[in-house]
């Protein structure tokens, strides 16, 4: 690759925050992968992003006070010896430490980083929160561009009648994801970098390769793209100009990804769970960022965000899932997974 052995942690730093650019990352995997150093480096970076990305836990109200309060009722005394240059212990008097002094110091630790961790997660998550917004933009004006470009209309595929968004094992049911209408702004160059469809705060998350930029009409796997669309297996095409005007510009277009928890096997009956609501991608569920067909859109702290408070995740009301359901009215913002 041409780069000096001290800017490898650089590289990988860089690999794991997904900052570079699709065949860049590729090149740099392979490399990874052929070198068991490198192999070790990287996963030892990916361990301590890990635990950065962890949620600490909040301190309680009465913390400082509880440790003041510790603190003052030290009265233990140590003595250290003295130590002169040789190392070797000599006669006298050495340095008196009280033992409060020894606890004070250790609890200054503990109280920086009680106070410290929290404030760096809620800095952390708002950046999140921030990019992965504008990515949505980014995205948003990518489908518009499309669409100034081709009589208006949104990014459109063949209909598939009767077609599952999820795959399906049932030979009669034929499969059609909801993401191949949206990759065609990607396979016509739209949009500048497939980075833009990773949010930052997903750990899945994983843009395509170039290699499958090249040959694929859709989007490789599902860890290539962190954002659920509407859904758009329709018979006819829509137009942005449509979807503007009245009831139809409160319709969401782009949303952080739908929590509907699909089997590992990616088949048929998924299911809501009971406590099912936001998008998981945020802070274990806080809100999802989201982008509405007139092109505003925001932070949210509930899904149902739609026309008449309709559930953007949902069809409707429907709790069971087998991938071939559909919005049941035509200002139903359902955003399959």
């Amino acid at each position: 690759m041409g780069d000096r052995p001290n800017n490898w942690d650089e590289l990988l730093l860089d690999l794991h925050l997904n900052r570079l650019d699709a065949g860049r990352a590729e090149e740099l995997e392979q490399q990874v992968a052929g070198s068991p150093e490198l192999a070790a480096k990287s996963r030892g970076l990916r361990e301590l992003l890990r635990l950065l990305d962890a949620d600490a836990p909040q301190p309680p109200a009465d913390l400082a006070d509880r440790v003041m309060a510790y603190i003052e009722r030290q009265d233990r005394v140590i003595e250290l010896p003295k130590v002169p240059a040789s190392g070797q212990r000599v006669a006298g008097r050495g340095w008196r430490y009280g033992w409060r002094d020894l606890v004070a110091a250790a609890a200054c630790l503990v109280l920086f980083f009680s106070v410290a961790l929290p404030g760096y997660n809620r800095v952390r998550s708002a950046g999140y929160r921030s990019q992965c917004l504008n990515n949505l933009r980014v995205i948003a004006g990518a489908m518009d561009s499309y669409g100034k470009a081709n009589a208006g209309f949104l990014p459109y595929e063949t209909y598939v009648p009767g077609a599952s968004w999820l795959p399906t094992n049932n030979p009669n049911v034929p499969y059609a994801s909801n993401t191949r209408y949206v990759f065609r702004i990607v396979a016509q160059g739209y949009v500048p970098d497939v980075r833009v469809f990773i949010c930052p705060a997903d750990p899945n998350g994983k843009p395509m390769t170039a290699a499958d930029l090249q040959k694929l009409h859709d989007f490789a796997q599902r860890c290539n793209y962190s954002y659920s669309f509407l859904f758009m297996n329709t018979p006819q095409g829509v137009r942005f100009q449509e979807l503007q005007t009245g009831p139809y510009r409160q319709m969401v277009l782009i949303a952080d990804k739908n929590p509907l928890q699909v089997r590992s096997d990616g088949l048929e009956q998924v299911a809501f769970g009971p406590a099912l609501g936001n998008s998981p991608l945020h802070d274990h569920g806080a809100g999802q960022n989201a982008m509405y067909t007139d092109g505003h859109g925001g932070w949210f702290t509930r899904p149902t965000i739609g026309v008449d408070s309709d559930d953007i995740y949902r069809a409707g009301n429907l709790d069971r899932y087998i991938g071939t359901e559909k919005p049941v009215a035509q200002t139903d913002s359902f955003l399959p997974p």
